[in-house]
């Protein structure tokens, strides 16, 4: 049984998931109105608080970056041993993030 409150979207496109530096972390693999699951090669402990930007395709908002901060709630290795998932739970969010993340679901082809 899914315990999730929100519903998790699968991307078929990888976009790209950076620090508050600009520094690639990874990329996103899911995301729901709750949190992300993201790919990345460097191994984040859990409970560790991150400030992300998720840079959008031109075709949504212009192009324009989404900002969000989350704790790291869960790591694993990926069927590729090279790379961590990483489940983050998303505790402040841009205003606009809801509106975004439905228009990620219509232009990416996110799927259940």
């Amino acid at each position: 049984m899914d315990r999730r409150k929100y519903t998790r979207r699968h991307l078929i496109f990888y976009l790209r998931i950076f620090d508050e530096n600009d520094i690639l972390l990874g990329y996103l693999l899911d995301i729901s109105e709750g949190g992300i699951l993201m790919m990345s090669e460097t191994e984040i402990p859990e409970e560790k608080q991150l400030k992300l930007k998720l840079k959008l395709p031109k075709e949504i908002n212009e192009g324009d970056t989404l900002h969000f901060t989350g704790i790291v709630k869960r790591i694993s290795k990926d069927i590729n041993e090279s790379f961590y998932d990483i489940g983050i739970q998303i505790v402040e969010k841009d205003k606009k993030y809801s509106e975004i993340l439905h228009k990620l679901v219509e232009f990416c082809g996110f799927f259940r």
